[in-house]
């Protein structure tokens, strides 16, 4: 889980317990002032639990929707992302493997990651004998 993400929900459920005892605190003082008569304090309170179940549900119910609502919107950019990616490297495989000139990429160690038709020729050598390999396995010390 991400810290962002850590820290918004300790805030929801920071949130959550504010709301809840605020609600307890004043509604159950504001109940003991307006009624006296015990059934009638015991209906009220019974109701006044409802509503706080029922405000607290939709509350939950709304912060879920919105939660993912931005995961769906992070899933969205993710594909994306993903999609113009492999759109790329389409493209830089046509025109490494359509190219009539020899064409090879390394690494920082020098082992070799593209290697095209045209070093394949040039070099005499498949792909499958020179990629991931270095110079130094593909050639002859002399070379």
């Amino acid at each position: 889980m991400k810290p962002s993400s850590s820290l918004s929900i300790t805030r929801v459920v920071l949130i959550y317990v504010g709301f809840a005892s605020l609600w307890i605190l004043l509604s159950d003082r504001a109940v003991g002032l307006l009624f006296s008569r015990p059934e009638t304090l015991m209906m009220v309170s019974t109701i006044k639990g409802w509503v706080f179940v029922i405000v607290t549900a939709l509350l939950l119910y709304g912060l879920l929707k919105l939660y993912q609502r931005q995961q769906d919107e992070v899933a969205h950019d993710v594909q994306a992302e993903q999609d113009k990616r492999l759109q790329l490297q389409t493209l830089l495989n046509n025109i490494v493997n359509t190219s009539t000139d020899a064409i090879f990429a390394k690494d920082l160690q020098g082992r070799y990651l593209l290697y095209n038709p045209q070093a394949e020729k040039f070099i005499g050598k498949s792909q499958a004998q020179v990629l991931g390999k270095d110079d130094s396995v593909i050639f002859p010390p002399e070379q």
